[in-house]
Order: structure tokens, then C-alpha cells, then sequence
């Protein structure tokens, strides 16, 4: 099991730039990154959206965010989405990163 870790580290690492870089190019109007971490990227959505919304609604396109607001007890909750990284393709990750944004555009 080290040994697997230790292999995927700089895997993670650079799954986790590669996913920055494309929300920077792609999504930089609608989303904010305000934390990333070993395997999770947690956004912000700088659109008046519901992130439950997006999130059902990304997960019928094949991408798997979740939201941030039911983790809030209090109001005004944040909107934002928590983003694995270990499910990122290099190849398809500016396109991902798109199709996200245009999610909140729409929302």
C-alpha cells in the first residue's frame, strides 16, 4: 500500500495543477479556488447558483462534484464544490473544466 502511495503522490500532483490550471483558464468568472489539498480542489461559485443544482446536474454529464452548502449549518451558506482530483483525465480536463463553468453560467 506504500508502495501504491508513494507511486501516485506526484500523480495526484499533477492531476491536481493540470485540474487549477484548467478551472483558471476555463471557469476563472464563475469559479474560485479558494483551498486545494492532496487529492480535493474546494470551490467557490462566485454566481448567485445552487451548488446542489450544479452538482445533479454535472453528475448527468459524467462529472462527479460535490456540493458545499448542506455542510453548513448556519445561513448564509457558501455555495462551492469540493473536486476530487483522483478522478481527473489529463486529456479531458480543460473540456471538463468548461463544461462545469457553463453549468454555472446557465444556473
Amino acid at each position: 500500500y506504500l508502495r501504491h502511495l508513494r507511486r501516485m503522490k506526484p500523480e495526484y500532483a499533477e492531476r491536481r495543477q493540470a485540474l487549477l490550471r484548467g478551472l483558471r483558464e476555463e471557469a476563472a468568472d464563475v469559479i474560485e479556488v479558494p483551498a486545494t489539498a492532496g487529492m480535493a480542489v474546494v470551490t467557490r461559485i462566485r454566481a448567485a447558483a445552487m451548488d446542489t443544482d450544479i452538482a445533479l446536474r454535472a453528475l448527468s454529464l459524467g462529472l462527479p462534484p460535490a456540493p458545499l452548502s448542506p455542510w453548513y449549518v448556519h445561513a448564509p451558506q457558501p455555495r462551492g464544490l469540493l473536486l476530487g482530483v483522483t478522478n481527473t483525465h489529463g486529456a479531458r480536463v480543460a473540456a471538463d473544466c468548461r463544461r462545469l463553468a457553463e453549468l454555472v453560467r446557465r444556473s
